[in-house]
């Protein structure tokens, strides 16, 4: 299933936030029962209540506001290292009231189920209603259009790697004096893009809610989605773009011989949707690998030549070794499932959630009630021991994550944890 127009939510919103002026601060609805209580200087963003709020926003001018305007505080200020200028800025906070309002809107244009999620909590995924919640890296991208108009930090030359490294995580992205790097996690790191074409192939929000194509490979994406939603596993996918002396652009996943020039994305060969040029390519060069016709550049990529419908073998050993390389290493696999489900809680204690790991697991029955397909792949994100459920990531649609009750799963075809 291919759903557009995600990718273009950054163009709605950054023309939104260029054209939107904080003074026109659109009515909204006072809410009942606040205190007089004033925020105390340097009160953390998980313990500013609902009245606090209040009082934030009224003490610099704001007297109607609505409690979406307060979960929108708490939502897209959770990477600010600055809030307590924001709370105290008459002009920063109107503006961040406005963009963040404007920003959810947006969504609803763009992607339906992600303005539905970022609503309420809850989502008609295919006319089945479940409880989802918006994938964190979305919401960074969000949180940092909002409050600077790009999704990643731009540093002059005389910024230590050391300062940046300190002030970023593994697997962001950043510009030096113009020229594009990552955090790898020891140092800086420099990419083979430049700014223009890095937004092109990952671009803000869009990069994080791919969509499965037109090829039955769940298998295959939801391991492509899962990297991209990992720190490290984000470093290993920028290291398949590289540059000749002309400066032209290639991409090379470990199952392929040579790089393959990045002339265009063909939209009428079946490939990942909806997150920019580079998943997409990535895709199709590892596709194009798997046959002996060499491939020079992606226009040459037909059909007959895209990514077949056969099964993830091994679990990952070959199919993320013939992606990242050897980097990727099995912990576990297999496909007589019931010691997997019988000590599920260990495994997931051990490997869910960790940046280090790519989990995939896929389910031998349907579950409608929380859109869970028979023989379809999905990744595993998170556990919660407290709350007895598990965070699964959908191919379908990557920038959702669902809660599910670890009673709800029911057995697996197949269960795999990867070490990147």
């Amino acid at each position: 299933m291919i759903i557009k127009g995600l990718v273009t939510i950054e163009k709605c919103t950054s023309k939104l936030l260029q054209t939107y002026p904080a003074k026109s601060l659109p009515k909204l609805t006072m809410s009942r029962g606040l205190s007089s209580d004033i925020v105390q200087i340097g009160k953390k963003l998980e313990n500013i209540s609902f009245a606090e709020f209040g009082n934030i926003l009224k003490r610099n001018g704001i007297t109607e506001f609505t409690a979406e305007d307060y979960v929108n505080f708490l939502r897209f200020n959770k990477n600010n290292s600055n809030l307590q200028e924001l709370i105290n800025n008459p002009i920063a906070i109107k503006d961040f009231v406005i963009r963040s309002r404007k920003m959810v809107q947006t969504a609803e244009n763009c992607d339906k189920e992600i303005y539905t999620a970022l609503k309420t909590g809850l989502c008609e995924y295919n006319g089945t209603s479940f409880n989802a919640t918006v994938n964190p890296n979305i919401l960074g991208d969000m949180e940092s259009l909002i409050h600077t108009g790009r999704y990643f930090p731009k540093y002059g030359k005389e910024i230590s790697a050391s300062k940046i490294i300190q002030e970023t995580k593994v697997g962001d992205v950043f510009s030096i004096n113009g020229k594009m790097f990552m955090n790898n996690g020891e140092t800086v790191e420099e990419l083979a893009f430049s700014e223009s074409a890095y937004m092109k192939l990952f671009p803000p929000i869009a990069r994080f809610n791919s969509h499965q194509g037109r090829i039955g490979n769940c298998y295959f994406v939801s391991q492509l989605e899962a990297l991209m939603g990992s720190g490290k596993g984000r470093c290993h996918l920028y290291r398949m773009f590289s540059t000749d002396k002309a400066g032209r652009l290639y991409v090379q996943t470990a199952n392929n011989k040579t790089p393959i020039l990045l002339d265009n994305v063909n939209p009428n060969i079946p490939h990942i949707g909806a997150s920019g040029d580079g998943l997409a390519s990535i895709e199709l060069a590892y596709g194009a690998g798997l046959y002996e016709t060499p491939i020079n550049k992606l226009s040459e990529i037909t059909p007959k030549l895209t990514m077949n419908e056969g099964g993830w073998k091994a679990g990952g050993s070959i199919g993320l070794k013939s992606l990242v390389g050897n980097n990727a290493n099995v912990e576990v696999y297999s496909i007589d499932c019931k010691e997997i489900r019988d000590n599920l809680i260990n495994y997931l204690s051990k490997y869910a959630g960790k940046n280090e790991y790519i989990l995939q697991a896929q389910f031998a029955r349907a579950n409608p009630q929380y859109n869970l397909l028979q023989a379809h792949a999905y990744s595993i994100k998170g556990f919660s021991q407290a709350d007895n459920t598990i965070i699964l990531t959908n191919p379908h649609r990557a920038g959702l994550d669902i809660s599910i009750p670890i009673s709800e799963l029911g057995p697996f075809n197949s269960f795999s944890v990867t070490r990147i």
